[in-house]
């Protein structure tokens, strides 16, 4: 979207289904996305294009973010925290943590919280 000019600049579109979460990185053109499929996707937003897709998780995406510095990804499902990079897109490790109703995930006085 330009905000200046207050128009569409172009879609990012996939097969993947419908998108539960979305964040930008905090130093690249880089957008990640959540998918109710199970996956996450990562865009380039100089190409809009898609660079890369995670595997399958447990369950759907509830809940993405970056970690501060930019060094990776948390991903969120109804049981599972998954840690990702991007370049080649892989999930670096899987914790099971049973948190059930998570909806978001942050970082506080460098603890990452869910």
């Amino acid at each position: 979207w330009d905000l200046r000019a207050g128009k569409l600049l172009t879609e990012l579109s996939s097969t993947t289904g419908p998108v539960t979460d979305v964040e930008f990185h905090p130093h690249e053109f880089l957008l990640a996305g959540g998918n109710k499929d199970r996956t996450v996707s990562f865009w380039d937003l100089e190409k809009f294009s898609c660079i890369g897709s995670s595997e399958r998780e447990s369950g759907p995406i509830k809940c993405i973010y970056f970690h501060p510095e930019g060094e990776c990804l948390f991903s969120g499902t109804q049981d599972n925290l998954n840690v990702h990079g991007w370049e080649p897109s892989r999930c670096f490790d899987t914790l099971y943590m049973n948190w059930g109703r998570v909806a978001d995930i942050a970082v506080a006085s460098q603890q990452l919280i869910g």
